[in-house]
């Protein structure tokens, strides 16, 4: 599996270039985190609310409830509707596509670091089970499997860590003389 040519014996502008990839990539990925952060809390309810809506918005709304506008604005949550078939589609099969895409990019780098080989065979294969074990869990998710949630925060943190593991690694190696 050892190839005995390695990113750092690039000439210095394809080292670059392979740079800005990484850090556009990670870019990306941050603003992606900021993104499932707005939406979810980072948290199991959070995932659960954001494709199966919440309380507020399954309830009918009582009119014998009464509040001034100052404590209505207090108790305000946002009304989430559970996704339609078709925006759940939509959602796993950009994201899949994309992260697959990413992770086939950032494998085929690590290959020719000097990153032991035990972690790097790890790295070449977690993502793409994390990435099939998060939209997958999704799926089945709003399909009513509520337990899936766990799974979802598992994986998706698994496939986090092997985003910055796979670019800290390219990165150190691009580095090296």
């Amino acid at each position: 599996m050892e190839t005995t040519f390695k990113l750092r014996q690039l000439p210095k502008f394809a080292k670059l270039s392979i740079t800005g990839f990484i850090l556009a990539l990670a870019f990306g990925y941050i603003t992606g985190l900021m993104y499932v952060d707005d939406t979810t809390k980072l948290s199991l309810d959070g995932i659960e609310e954001n494709y199966n809506g919440n309380s507020l918005a399954n309830e009918p709304i009582d009119d014998d409830t009464i509040l001034d506008w100052d404590e209505s604005l207090e108790m305000i949550e946002p009304m989430r509707f559970k996704k339609s078939k078709q925006e759940l589609i939509t959602i796993i099969h950009t994201h899949v596509i994309s992260f697959a895409l990413i992770f086939l990019s950032l494998s085929f780098l690590i290959y020719f670091t000097s990153t032991p080989i035990i972690l790097k065979k790890i790295l070449l294969i977690e993502p793409f089970i994390s990435i099939v074990l998060t939209f997958g869990g999704i799926w089945l998710l709003w399909l009513g499997l509520d337990w899936l949630k766990y799974i979802i925060m598992i994986s998706g943190s698994f496939l986090t860590i092997s985003f910055i593991l796979l670019s800290f690694f390219i990165l150190i190696e691009l580095i090296k003389k």
